[in-house]
């Protein structure tokens, strides 16, 4: 994901300073971005033969139950932006929203890696599948609300995905990566003005790390997957139902992060917006 911040950085400077030649090379880059880009094994081979989590000290995933994902039907809500490297998650679809998919180069990086858009069509239609799914319930907001002081996710306006849980009878797992909002030093002035960005799926986060790019490596870098909130099947869901469940889930997850937080210096308190 820093990878995606500042590959987009450079291609605004290129497209402003950068020659005629450069400015159509970018041009076509982008072009195929858009229409041709597609996931790409190989890239995963090497991105899993440079072992990017090992850069961390202490780092790996905890399961609260065993064996963790059961059959089909489960979806993983991910906090803050990460992506688990257990084998448990080979057979989820991890999906983002399709502002992520445009950010130039950037976008190029996420496609390769096998990131699916998190548009209501995509969604439902793995759900019918009954499909495995990880998703960022937080997008871009919640990279805006990052910050390095204070642990906190955005969840409280994000409820469509409990209905659609409802509707096709899904496992629902909290899950919340430990101090990841801890490996960048973020800017956290105008918080309202940058969400104000995020209505039109522009990211809103500026960050600086250890030589300007790169994340501090002392940190407990890990991914806790909470016990699984069954959810019911439901033909008929009211606005009553959502609620109920969105309820449950938000206590949950604050639930876990309180039974950590003190093993992995977090917070106090999770604050959820």
């Amino acid at each position: 994901m820093t990878g995606v911040f500042y590959f987009s950085t450079l291609f605004v400077i290129g497209m402003i300073f950068g020659g005629i030649y450069i400015r159509l090379i970018l041009c076509l880059i982008y072009l195929y971005q858009i229409f041709l880009c597609a996931p790409s094994q190989k890239f995963r081979n090497f991105l899993m033969f440079l072992r990017p989590n090992d850069y961390f000290e202490k780092n790996g995933t905890i399961f609260e139950e065993e064996p963790p994902f059961e059959g089909n039907r489960n979806i993983l809500a991910l906090f803050p932006l990460n992506f688990c490297r257990s084998k448990h998650f080979e057979n989820f679809h991890f999906l983002a929203t399709r502002g992520l998919f445009l950010i130039p180069l950037g976008g190029i990086i996420s496609k390769w890696i096998g990131i699916e858009p998190v548009d209501p069509h995509h969604f439902e239609s793995l759900m019918e599948k009954g499909e495995n799914i990880a998703f960022l319930p937080g997008g871009f907001e919640e990279a805006t609300i990052t910050n390095h002081n204070q642990d906190q996710v955005w969840i409280q306006s994000r409820k469509g995905f409990i209905k659609y849980a409802l509707k096709y009878g899904y496992n629902l797992y909290p899950c919340y990566a430990f101090n990841e909002n801890r490996m960048f030093c973020c800017f956290t002035w105008f918080e309202n003005l940058r969400l104000v960005f995020n209505r039109w799926k522009f990211p809103g986060v500026l960050f600086i790390g250890k030589y300007a790019l790169l994340p501090r490596k002392d940190l407990k870098m890990y991914t806790v997957v909470g016990k699984k909130i069954v959810l019911p099947k439901l033909d008929k869901i009211t606005k009553e139902d959502v609620e109920k469940y969105h309820k449950i889930y938000v206590e949950k997850l604050e639930e876990m992060y309180n039974r950590y937080k003190e093993r992995f210096e977090s917070s106090e308190k999770l604050i959820i917006k």
